[in-house]
């Protein structure tokens, strides 16, 4: 019963040698097979099972059981012995083990055989089909556990203890404006999110695909505004204007000619009821750029933002550009010597403490445990009107994308329409970036750096004059309201 199934092998091995992989006629081969053959032949095969057998009978169940058994155990005992040989680590070994556990095609043919020839009965046919559905469960779960694990620890080797100054000061904006009514925003939040000793010229583009005097108008405006922001404090600003048929593709290309390592630009405004909360521009940005892009919607001028609420996802630290994103927050509030409040699990605000440590930020901040997405939707229930929400957010590649992410566009445009809001993607694929140790909140209190004693006092008179602005705003309304 052996001539079928190596038949069809042997004559596979000769066919490969005719055929060029990306060839018009294996592409063809391939679709047939994956599209016909197989999902017929699996089907075939299940018909032929009697699910009264299976349920009906403790045979079946032992020998699925044993079968199941004993393909699983040979499979983690060649990972053991391949792990020894090839001195891999655990996480490999389980990766590899997951890898080889699955089982399918070759198995159901020699069953089928079998069972044609009478070398095996209905209970064996049973059970080795019970078998392939077990091993193709563990694989895949085995699989994921692996792959996502080894995923964390190259990205945990990165983690260093030294600092990263040098990183820290190479940082390359580029402010991608389009709106002379927000371009002015956009340039002066990309200016306090830069570090004091970053000199690095900032490049604002205009990318247009169309030749329409009243957009290149507008986007021209745009350009001026934004760069007479950037002199204004003696920032240097190179301007482009891009003609390109994809505008995600201009944009995309003069990062990589300029070398920039942050995307800052303005949340899409939906301008229909079918369109989405991020817009179609920036869903294809976030498909195709790795680098950290982050999206503003300010309603109140940046330098009266009065505290930073920071939501930050699970395992946020392994990502690579982690780093560069908590310190685009710490100088943010250097600047506007506001208070930061991260909602966060645990174990990352370890390493935020870290790096803010390392920065010497003289800022205050709290941290507030975030450990499920109920948690988020109530810690953000306490955000004011005069605060900015920064929302981190993961791409679906990502280690720290998980499916409460999934549905964050939907929740943001739902629940937080109308608030000042950034939503920041950190970078992916970069380089290697040197972290600080994890520092622990020994105390159980909220963290605090050393900030100097003018800054405080400055940030309560601020708060002072923003609770007495709002209380006048009050009594107007009420006087108003009386007439």
């Amino acid at each position: 019963g052996l001539e079928a199934i190596l038949g069809a092998f042997y004559a596979g091995l000769v066919l490969n040698k005719f055929l060029p992989i990306r060839s018009p006629l294996m592409n063809r081969i391939i679709f047939v097979g994956n599209a016909i053959f197989i999902p017929y032949f699996l089907i075939g095969v299940g018909m032929l099972i009697n699910v009264r057998v299976i349920f009906g009978s403790w045979d079946v169940v032992y020998v699925s059981a044993v079968m199941s058994l004993t393909a699983l155990a040979a499979k983690w005992l060649s990972a053991y012995m391949g792990q020894r040989i090839w001195h891999f680590r655990r996480n490999e070994r389980r990766l590899m083990f997951g890898l080889t556990s699955g089982k399918a095609a070759a198995t159901i043919a020699a069953t089928m055989l079998g069972y044609q020839y009478g070398l095996l009965t209905e209970e064996m046919m049973n059970g080795a089909v019970m078998m392939i559905l077990v091993c193709c469960g563990v694989a895949s779960v085995m699989t994921e556990r692996g792959a996502m694990r080894i995923h964390i620890d190259i990205a945990g080797e990165t983690l260093r203890a030294d600092g990263s100054d040098g990183q820290r000061s190479n940082a390359r904006q580029l402010v991608a404006v389009s709106n002379p009514v927000t371009a002015e925003e956009i340039m002066n939040l990309a200016i306090l999110m830069r570090h004091p000793d970053n000199h690095t010229e900032i490049t604002t583009l205009f990318v247009r695909s169309t030749d329409d005097s009243r957009i290149v108008n507008t986007g021209r405006n745009a350009l001026r505004l934004a760069s007479g922001a950037a002199s204004a404090v003696d920032v240097k600003v190179h301007d482009i204007e891009r003609y390109d048929m994809n505008i995600v593709a201009g944009m995309v290309n003069v990062m990589k000619e300029r070398g920039s390592t942050d995307l800052i630009l303005g949340m899409h405004r939906r301008s229909n009821i079918v369109d989405t909360f991020y817009g179609n521009v920036i869903e294809q940005l976030l498909r195709t750029c790795n680098k950290m892009i982050i999206m503003s919607r300010c309603f109140i001028p940046v330098d009266t933002i009065r505290r930073l609420m920071v939501i930050v996802p699970t395992k946020a630290e392994y990502e690579t550009g982690f780093r560069q994103w908590v310190e685009r927050m710490g100088n943010l509030a250097t600047q506007l010597g506001c208070k930061v409040v991260f909602i966060v699990a645990d174990e990352t605000a370890r390493f935020v403490r870290g790096v803010l440590e390392a920065g010497k930020y003289a800022i205050e901040t709290e941290f507030r445990s975030m450990q499920s997405w109920d948690d988020f939707i109530t810690h953000s229930a306490d955000i004011e009107y005069d605060d900015l929400m920064v929302v981190i957010g993961a791409r679906r590649t990502s280690v720290s994308f998980s499916t409460d992410l999934e549905n964050l566009p939907a929740h943001l445009m739902r629940y937080h329409s109308a608030q000042n809001m950034l939503v920041i993607y950190p970078e992916q694929f970069g380089a290697d970036v040197e972290m600080p140790e994890p520092i622990d909140d020994l105390l159980s209190q909220p963290y605090t750096t050393n900030p100097t004693p003018w800054r405080l006092s400055l940030s309560h008179l601020r708060d002072v004059a923003t609770a007495h602005l709002r209380r006048r705003h009050i009594d107007r309304l009420r006087r108003k309201q009386q007439k």
